[in-house]
């Protein structure tokens, strides 16, 4: 009983976790009361490039089976929110970029800085990463800067998803059909096929088609639908004992109607705005995550092709690894931002990329206390992106005389044709050396050279010759004003870096071990689109596109992991100190002339991140497990300065020194349970409940309570599932997030029209305020069926 007293009184930050850790003693109490022989089972992870215990591992790792994923609710890369401490995953508007955010440090535009990596893979873009989740074999997340094993654009940590391969032992065919509330219809299948001794094939596919979430009003399809369709084929040849290729090929498309940013009321006062708030939908909407009225049909069609060749070899002291793999990800995307019929700002963006990539490592195997890892990496990402924004101002204009709309007045578009190219190589050196049965050390280091490029042509009489911006002002009916442009586009810039990590370990025995390590990070610089450093140019048709530079992480890193109760519990706990400096934020800022404002990606000064992490899993009684995972980050802006609050007009040239960096939440917690298995119907029947708490968070880097904040908020999963004794057939039902309460993942207070910066009033065009936000997912359940053959 002193145990059930002691977790009642345990300090968390939120009434909701009281309920929780009183249901998390129940596991212990029946510890103390049932002896079962169930153990944890091990788990291989490849965080270090070679195959390794997880709990013999110097680096913060968790790993997932892709059954553990699929009982957890995990159908795509947002909902590992809720598995990892410390890591938020976002998006916004139907581009599809996806947004990982690990111990604070996360990326504003299409560059990561949480590397993603599909089956050896690097996969360089935000986009699309939410395809992959299907078959899997495990998944792994790597928490903090990963620059010497797995380099580019790591600087918060990586994620390896790995897929399963063909098994040329015999024949096996699996699906799985899913029915759920909003016409939600999910089909899966797998098929193995061993074509003969050493060659075999494997096909697996997902098709989800759902509803949106978000009412759009009668003339507009609901937003945030899925009409969605991923395949995959794996082809093997076991060429000998020491050699084997793997040719992979998956594809997927993303269409419907997409995301949908909804409009919701800000403070009134706000400058700008009506009394009552920035829109009368937004102001009186009460809830903008369920209803969001738009006049215009927005769609996304989305696609993308890749091809990937693995060839292993086995050396005598050696064990090769090479991987090429090449990319191709397209784009549209047509949506309409406003929520009301006096705005209509209309997007519509075209996406065309392709990247080639090449890795060669090589892992030692020979005898001896000393290992190690040496290889290269290459890759050219090329991509051309289309933009053309439609602001259509004072639409519904009546006449008098018929009482009827007569059209637009005034009509602002903006036109960006932008190409750029990246190009990254470098070779990297890691190893550990066993000092004595107890102490080993580690360490590594990688060299890179980082090349960004913009496509615009040199040609002052012919600025549209590549890449170039313009705004355009239709100011009457038949009469353009070009207010920016047409100029084309420069930017060529070159970055190198050294990063390297040293690591000491101490093993207390089999079950538990200690470490310590220094690393450090960086992510290369870039360009932002459409910008003009006029500083550099003062020529009309020629844009120097603003670059930004790279940005670096020292990270401290102290770790333990143990194992007890004859390997009935696992606890792991680490701790890291983060001195972060020139973080990549995209923010509103004083241009390098001194006189613009601009929106777009910017170096933040210096910051400082520290946290602690834990992740503990319990096997009680015969069948019952329990597990907990916390994180709790103190992130803080110590130099951010020359940033403008977009809600107040002209330069604010603030210093928010001091402000807390988006998307880092003092706690967030998931605690799962699976209480008992029950032998029924020749089979087992088993319940579980996942249940995860996140503190607010920021969305903004200004840290306007008003507009900026995240609320706190929970999310409660519920599951019972039977599988046969033979494992041949399941069902399952379930319900996710039960309290119907969808978390705010991104949102953006500002005024909207070109010049509404420093200058409310351009060409005759009023400046009004808008807040949008983007929402997570609300109450889904269903029910799900599948076979195994």
């Amino acid at each position: 009983m002193q145990g059930s007293k002691s977790c009642r009184k345990s300090n968390f930050p939120s009434l909701w976790l009281v309920p929780l850790l009183g249901v998390l003693c129940t596991p212990l109490q029946l510890l103390a009361q049932e002896s079962g022989k169930a153990t944890l089972e091990e788990v291989i992870v490849t965080a270090e490039r070679r195959e390794a215990s997880i709990q013999d591992t110097a680096i913060a790792v968790s790993a997932f089976t892709g059954l553990e994923l699929e009982k957890a609710g995990v159908m795509d890369v947002y909902q590992m929110t809720t598995q990892v401490p410390n890591m938020m995953v976002t998006t916004r508007t139907t581009n599809d970029n996806v947004f990982i955010s690990i111990r604070g440090v996360t990326a504003s535009g299409d560059t990561p800085t949480t590397s993603f990596h599909m089956d050896g893979a690097y996969i360089p873009r935000t986009s699309g990463r939410s395809a992959y989740f299907y078959d899997l074999e495990r998944m792994e997340v790597l928490r903090g800067p990963q620059g010497t094993l797995w380099g580019r654009n790591s600087t918060s940590g990586n994620v390896n998803v790995i897929s399963k391969k063909p098994d040329l032992s015999g024949f096996e065919a699996s699906g799985e059909i899913t029915m759920g509330n909003y016409d939600l219809v999910e089909v899966r299948g797998v098929l193995n096929i061993p074509f003969s001794e050493n060659v075999g094939g494997r096909l697996a596919f997902i098709k989800s088609d759902h509803d949106g979430y978000v009412d759009n009003g009668p003339l507009v399809d609901r937003g945030n639908d899925a009409d969605d369709f991923s395949i995959r084929g794996h082809l093997l040849w076991d060429i000998s004992d020491d050699t084997s290729l793997l040719f992979t090929v998956d594809a997927y498309t993303r269409e419907g109607v997409g995301k949908t940013t909804s409009s919701i009321g800000c403070p009134p006062g706000t400058p700008g705005a009506p009394p009552g708030g920035c829109t009368e939908q937004g102001a009186s909407n009460p809830r903008p995550e369920f209803y969001n009225p738009l006049n215009t049909q927005g769609f996304r069609d989305n696609d993308d092709l890749n091809f990937t060749l693995n060839l292993k070899h086995a050396f005598s002291a050696w064990d090769m690894n090479y991987l090429a793999a090449y990319r191709e990800h397209n784009r549209k995307e047509w949506y309409d931002q406003e929520a009301t019929d006096d705005w209509n700002g209309v997007f519509f963006t075209t996406v065309e990329s392709a990247s080639i990539q090449q890795q060669l490592v090589f892992s030692s195997n020979f005898d001896g206390p000393f290992q190690a890892v040496v290889g290269g990496f290459w890759i050219k990402d090329e991509g051309d992106t289309e933009r053309t924004i439609w602001n259509p101002i004072i639409r519904n204009n009546i006449s008098p005389s018929t009482g009827q709309p007569i059209g637009l007045d005034r009509l602002i578009i903006t036109r960006n044709e932008y190409d750029v190219i990246d190009e990254s190589a470098a070779i990297f050196l890691d190893g550990t050396y066993q000092l004595s049965d107890k102490w080993t050390l580690s360490g590594g280091i990688r060299y890179t050279v980082d090349n960004a490029k913009t496509g615009g042509i040199i040609d002052p009489d012919n600025p549209t010759a590549g890449s170039y911006s313009v705004t355009t002002c239709c100011k009457d009916s038949d009469v353009d004003i070009d207010l920016f442009g047409p100029a084309a586009d420069i930017g060529d810039e070159t970055w190198k870096e050294t990063t390297w990590r040293v690591a000491l370990d101490y093993a207390f025995n089999e079950d538990m071990m200690a470490y310590g390590s220094y690393s450090t990070g960086y992510k290369a610089g870039g360009f932002n689109a459409g910008t003009n450093d006029s500083t550099r140019n003062t020529n009309p048709n020629l844009s120097y596109n603003i670059p930004y530079n790279p940005e670096y992480i020292d990270a401290i890193e102290l770790g333990f992991k143990g194992q007890f109760l004859d390997n009935r519990a696992q606890f792991n706990l680490t701790a890291f100190d983060y001195n972060y400096t020139d973080m990549q934020q995209f923010v509103v800022a004083i241009s390098p002339d001194g006189v613009n404002n601009l929106t777009a990606t910017f170096n933040v000064g210096k910051t400082t991140i520290r946290g602690v992490e834990m992740e503990s899993t319990l096997l009680f009684g015969d069948s019952g497990r329990a597990s907990l995972v916390v994180g709790y980050l103190d992130a803080v802006f110590d130099e951010l300065s020359g940033v403008d609050n977009p809600m107040t007009l002209g330069q604010d040239n603030a210093d928010l020194s001091g402000n807390t960096p988006i998307n880092a939440p003092d706690w967030n917690l998931t605690f799962k349970l699976e209480p008992v298995v029950w032998n029924v119907f020749n089979g087992t029947l088993a319940p579980r409940l996942q249940f995860h708490y996140e503190s607010d968070a920021w969305v903004q880097v200004q840290n306007d309570p008003g507009t900026d904040k995240r609320p706190e908020f929970t999310r409660t999963d519920l599951s019972l599932r039977y599988e046969s004794d033979n494992e041949k057939f399941y069902i399952e039902g379930w319900v996710r997030n039960l309290e119907n309460d969808p978390e705010r993942i991104w949102g953006l207070c500002r005024y909207n029209v070109v010049g509404a910066f420093g200058n409310p009033n351009v060409a005759g065009i009023p400046s009004t305020a808008d807040c949008r936000a983007m929402y997570g997912q609300p109450r889904i359940y269903g029910v799900t069926f599948g076979f195994r053959i």
